[in-house]
């Protein structure tokens, strides 16, 4: 059964936390909600007064000049439960951990954000897309907030982010792509490579080199693979992958990737290795069950 409340939102973020807990935000309000699993349980209000100002201290009294987007998970040194906020019209990302509202400080050559937005979070790593700037930077939120630019002008309208085993994807609505960006060796290199699924707008499945999409805009992963909001397609998309991608570093939106040649699409056999550590001469490996397949 799907339980519907009278909350009338303008949330362009979500996420989960501690496994029972949803985090939303409304932005026109200039609120952020929580919200427990369960068929009785109803929205409750995490912090925002509703004023669109910048104040920190008791979450629910503190205020917010609309958040876009939030990340929960547990503090990387702290462990107590937190949620960040991409609070967009401060220029800023906001911590609430313990009722209390406060102010993450970035320390870099670039000393403050422009137009945070959309977020995603891996340990005590935040990366945050700059709209202002178009780029997507990286956060150590465990420390004194350095900033690392992962991305710059390509792509060049972030709208959503998400991190996997395989590095952090980032979707374009505007060049209709969703691209795969590798992480920095240093604290101050920017990736070094970046793979791309789409190339324009359209409808297709089939490899990353064939399959198009129409504005992509969320993104998540889970144990199927990516999940991806295909906007002006009206669909959610899955995009399923083998170990370490395929040998070419694409990622296969399809059944297989090609052991002969490394490719996504179909083709003879080659000994490749597969999730299930199957090493074999195969025909190839099927991305679904991540199992080499015979002939």
């Amino acid at each position: 059964d799907c339980q519907h409340y009278d909350l009338r939102l303008t949330s362009t973020g979500v996420a989960v936390g501690n496994g029972d807990t949803l985090y939303y935000t409304d932005r026109a309000a200039n609120r952020i909600y929580q919200q427990k699993w369960g068929y009785d349980n109803g929205p409750k209000l995490l912090a925002g007064s509703g004023v669109a100002w910048l104040k920190n201290g008791a979450a629910t009294q503190a205020t917010f000049k609309g958040p876009s987007d939030v990340a929960a998970g547990p503090d990387s040194v702290t462990k107590v439960p937190t949620v960040w906020v991409s609070d967009t019209g401060n220029n800023l990302i906001r911590k609430i951990s313990g009722g209390v509202a406060s102010t993450q400080v970035i320390l870099s050559a670039n000393s403050q954000l422009t137009s945070p937005t959309y977020l995603a979070l891996e340990g005590s790593h935040l990366f945050v897309v700059e709209s202002g700037k178009q780029q997507v930077v990286r956060v150590n939120v465990a420390g004194k907030g350095e900033l690392v630019v992962i991305s710059k002008g390509a792509p060049t309208n972030p709208t959503g982010l998400a991190v996997s085993k395989h590095g952090l994807w980032i979707t374009d609505a505007t060049a209709h792509t969703v691209t795969l960006v590798g992480q920095p060796t240093s604290a101050n290199t920017a990736h070094a490579s970046a793979k791309v699924l789409g190339s324009k707008s359209g409808y297709a499945n089939g490899s990353a080199h064939v399959a198009l999409f129409g504005a992509p805009s969320g993104i998540a992963v889970g144990a199927g693979g990516l999940f991806i909001a295909d906007t002006k397609n009206n669909r959610i998309r899955q995009a399923r992958w083998v170990s370490n991608l395929c040998g070419d570093g694409a990622t296969c939106l399809g059944d297989f990737c090609d052991a002969k040649t490394g490719k996504c699409g179909a083709g003879s056999a080659k000994s490749v290795a597969c999730d299930d550590g199957d090493s074999k001469t195969v025909d190839f490996c099927h991305v679904s069950v991540g199992k080499c397949v015979h002939k």
